[in-house]
């Protein structure tokens, strides 16, 4: 069997090879995602970021704030959000 060497960890070929597959799959879905709904992960991971960001500055469990207009739009798209995410294997 063929071998890979990543960062001095020997993999197996074939395991790459099943890497990559899965990545592409994921590649796939992104590329055929509605743009209502990358916006709508691309703000809320922005918001993550922030909150993220402040938990070394502040004590206490960060807030993540989102504006009312952009809460609207989230909420308009949900149900999108959720089944992209469960094309992923991921349960919302």
């Amino acid at each position: 069997m063929a071998t890979v060497i990543i960062k001095d960890i020997e993999v197996a070929a074939e395991k790459v090879l099943g890497w990559l597959g899965a990545a592409g799959k994921v590649v796939n879905k992104v590329e055929q995602a509605e743009p209502q709904v990358v916006a709508a992960l691309g703000a809320l991971l922005g918001a993550v970021n922030t909150a993220v960001g402040d938990v070394g500055k502040t004590a206490g469990t960060p807030t993540i704030q989102l504006a009312d207009q952009t809460m609207s739009d989230l909420k308009a798209v949900w149900p999108d959000v959720v089944a992209f995410a469960a094309s992923l294997g991921i349960k919302v």
